[in-house]
């Protein structure tokens, strides 16, 4: 009897093992979700909007003949506006996310890709914050690096990342089953940033170029 009783925790063990493991994933996962949409529905609006701001002001150069009229002036405005406003909300969601993917049970539990694009993807973010710091510290003359280098380190950082999310979504791994993505609780339309590289390129030259407005702005 008492044999019997050992086989039949043995077999209960390991079930009852990977029923706690998986609530674990799916609590990680339901996390993340969370702070991802809370970035999606806060943060990124800002982004684009700032991002966007710079593309009309680029695109207006193009055709405008007086790079310091008052249409381009009010979109430059609104580019700076933007990125000041931006600022504070990234740095507070990549607090949070930090929080969440050093804590000890998702380094603990989470596999290693899963650990590693969590980093890679955080780093992404900084790399963004970075750039748009960097442009506002030219903009209030107290740069102290280029903003082309954080615009270099932003596209290394961001292929970083979508090169292990591909190769995260090819990993076979039972762990995988243990978990669902939750829904994501955001439009669409928050997760496409613009992309400003080589904007200013097609901008004919100027006696009063835009670089007298803001000494050596970078692509947005």
């Amino acid at each position: 009897m008492k044999a019997l009783k050992l086989i039949g925790l043995a077999l209960i063990a390991p079930i009852a093992l990977i029923g706690v493991y998986s609530r674990i994933l799916q609590s990680h996962a339901n996390e993340s979700q969370k702070i991802f949409d809370d970035r999606c529905n806060n943060v990124n609006p800002i982004l684009i909007k700032y991002k966007q701001a710079y593309l009309d002001m680029v695109n207006l150069m193009k055709t405008d003949p007086q790079p310091k009229s008052e249409p381009i002036l009010n979109l430059y405005n609104q580019y700076l506006g933007g990125i000041r406003a931006y600022l504070p909300l990234e740095k507070s969601w990549l607090e949070k996310q930090r929080v969440f993917v050093n804590r000890w049970d998702f380094q603990t539990f989470e596999p290693k890709y899963m650990k590693d694009l969590a980093t890679a993807q955080t780093d992404m973010y900084q790399a963004y914050f970075n750039h748009a710091k960097s442009i506002i510290d030219i903009a209030d003359n107290q740069a102290t690096h280029s903003a082309t280098v954080e615009k270099d380190n932003l596209y290394i950082a961001s292929d970083r990342y979508f090169k292990l999310r591909d190769e995260a979504i090819k990993i076979v791994d039972w762990r995988k089953f243990l978990w669902k993505m939750p829904p994501v609780n955001c439009p669409e339309k928050n997760l496409n940033i613009p992309e400003t590289g080589g904007a200013l390129e097609n901008t004919p030259d100027s006696p009063s170029p835009i670089p007298e407005l803001v000494p050596n702005i970078p692509n947005g």
